[in-house]
């Protein structure tokens, strides 16, 4: 699997979670979310290297909660 796969994955998994109390919740959430990741993309190394990859352009963003890892998207 992938990482872009188990990131994935383990997205839906959390929205299933949340979505269990309140969709739309889950919705804002996810919004909220991607709104986050692109304001982050001018600034790659804005967070620090991710605890969960050996590679130095995978950065962690604590979002509610949940650490995110991210890279660059191009």
């Amino acid at each position: 699997m992938q990482r872009s796969e188990k990131i994935a994955e383990d997205l839906e998994k959390i929205l299933i979670y949340i979505a269990k109390d309140s969709k739309p919740s889950a919705h804002r959430f996810v919004n909220e979310l991607y709104e986050t990741l692109y304001r982050i993309e001018p600034y790659l190394y804005k967070y620090c290297k991710s605890i969960y990859f050996d590679d130095e352009t995978i950065r962690d963003c604590i979002f509610k909660g949940y650490v995110v890892p991210y890279t660059k998207l191009h």
